[in-house]
């Protein structure tokens, strides 16, 4: 199917991405103000002298396509996302299944912005609790089909 004809489904899903990838950029607001906090977590920085960005990059699509898979209650082989490369970004989105021919939404994106460099992962109706940050916590203990049990890549990931 023309993913760039909006007749078609696919090409109604296409349109309604690129309205979430345009609107992940703008500022949105929140009730009440995050608060910043440091949180010890008690990792020394020699245990991280092997990763690189690289390796913080994959730990975190990793998190990404598991909250996908969690949400969707899909399988790895049921997610068929799909490339984009922009003047002014690159992005990898999955689009929702659907049976109907109606428009669809993203499970999640990844955009990288070419100018800044900067990277955004996003899914749809999740949200990381504080917890995540705390050693030995996960949600992935009950689900063999989600990567990763020792609660730790994410909390190097973003230490890199």
């Amino acid at each position: 199917m023309d993913q760039d004809n909006p007749t078609s489904s696919s090409g109604e899903a296409n349109m309604q991405l690129d309205r979430e990838l345009r609107q992940s950029g703008e500022v949105t607001r929140t009730t009440t103000e995050p608060s910043q906090q440091n949180i010890p977590i008690g990792i020394s920085p020699a245990y991280l002298k092997v990763w690189n960005a690289t390796d913080a990059f994959c730990e975190l699509c990793q998190n990404w396509e598991d909250a996908i898979l969690k949400i969707s209650q899909l399988s790895r082989l049921d997610i068929k996302p799909f490339f984009t490369d922009k003047k002014d970004h690159f992005s990898i989105i999955v689009p929702a299944t659907s049976n109907d021919k109606g428009s669809q939404r993203a499970l999640g994106f990844i955009k990288y912005e070419k100018k800044t460099g900067r990277v955004i992962l996003t899914n749809s109706c999740m949200q990381l609790p504080l917890e995540s940050l705390v050693m030995g916590f996960t949600s992935k203990d009950d689900d063999a089909q989600l990567a990763g049990s020792y609660s730790e890549g994410l909390k190097l990931a973003a230490l890199i």
